[in-house]
C-alpha cells in the first residue's frame, strides 16, 4: 500500500477537477486512476465474462469482498459506468471517499433505518434507470479466499427492480493487505440470474446461490493463493 502513497495527492486534485462533469466523463478519470494504482502496485489484473455481460439493463452486480482495493479492481475490470453501496463512514476516507463520491457511490449509515430505506429506494430507483451498481453483502472484508455469509436482504432492491444480478468473484484481491508476494488478481463474472429467475425463489435462496457461484469460480481460479 505504501507504493501508492505519492498518487494520492495528485489524484485528489484530479478528482476535484471533475466533480461537475458528467457520470460517463468521472468514470472514464477513476478508472484510469484505479489503473494507475494497480500499476504502481505491482497488480496483474485477469478478467473473465466481461465480454458476455447484459445491455440495456439495470444490473446489480454481487461481489464478495476481500480487501482495500476491491473497488480499484472492479472499476478496472467493469467496461462501462458501475457506483458502489458503501456504508457511510467510507464516505470519509481520504481520497478514496472523494472517488467514491464522484461515480455516484450510494453512502448510508447501516445503523439507521431512515438510510437503510434511502438506500433501498434509491438502489431500486437507479435500476431502474438502468444503471449499474455493486454491492459488498458479506458487508466487511474477509482479507482471504473464503467468504463470510452474505446478509440475504442486501439483494432485495435489485428483485424489487427487476434488474439483472450477477454474480462477481474477486480472487487475491486482498493480496496487498496481508503482504502476500502473489500479484495476480482475477475478476470472474459468473452466469446472471435474471428477472423471472429471482422473483421465484426466497431470499435466503437466492443469496446461498449467489454465495455458492462465487466461491464456486475462486475455487476454480488457477491463480488462486491460499
Amino acid at each position: 500500500m505504501i507504493r501508492i502513497l505519492p498518487l494520492l495527492p495528485v489524484s485528489w486534485l484530479s478528482c476535484c477537477r471533475i466533480k461537475d462533469k458528467s457520470l460517463e466523463a468521472r468514470w472514464a478519470c477513476t478508472r484510469r486512476w484505479a489503473a494507475r494504482v494497480l500499476r504502481w502496485s505491482g497488480i496483474r489484473l485477469h478478467v473473465y465474462g466481461a465480454d458476455h455481460l447484459p445491455e440495456n439493463c439495470g444490473i446489480l452486480f454481487v461481489s464478495n469482498h476481500q480487501g482495500t482495493l476491491d473497488p480499484a479492481v472492479v472499476v478496472c475490470a467493469v467496461p462501462f459506468p458501475v457506483s458502489f453501496v458503501s456504508k457511510k463512514e467510507n464516505a470519509s476516507i481520504p481520497v478514496l471517499g472523494r472517488w467514491a463520491q464522484a461515480i455516484d457511490t450510494i453512502h448510508f449509515d447501516r445503523s439507521s433505518r431512515s438510510d437503510n430505506i434511502y438506500m433501498f429506494r434509491e438502489v431500486i430507483r437507479r435500476l431502474k434507470q438502468k444503471r449499474t451498481l455493486l454491492i459488498f453483502p458479506e458487508g466487511t472484508r474477509s482479507r482471504s479466499q473464503q467468504m463470510q455469509e452474505f446478509h440475504p436482504q442486501a439483494l432485495q432492491p435489485g428483485v424489487k427492480a427487476r434488474a439483472v444480478i450477477v454474480p462477481v468473484a474477486l480472487v487475491n484481491a486482498h493480496v496487498l493487505d496481508v503482504s502476500a508476494v502473489c500479484r495476480d488478481v482475477s475478476v470472474h463474472f459468473g452466469k446472471p440470474y435474471f428477472p423471472e429467475t429471482c422473483k421465484e425463489m426466497s431470499p435466503p435462496d437466492l443469496s446461498a446461490c449467489i454465495q455458492r457461484d462465487i466461491q464456486a469460480m475462486i475455487a476454480s481460479d488457477p491463480l488462486a493463493c491460499h
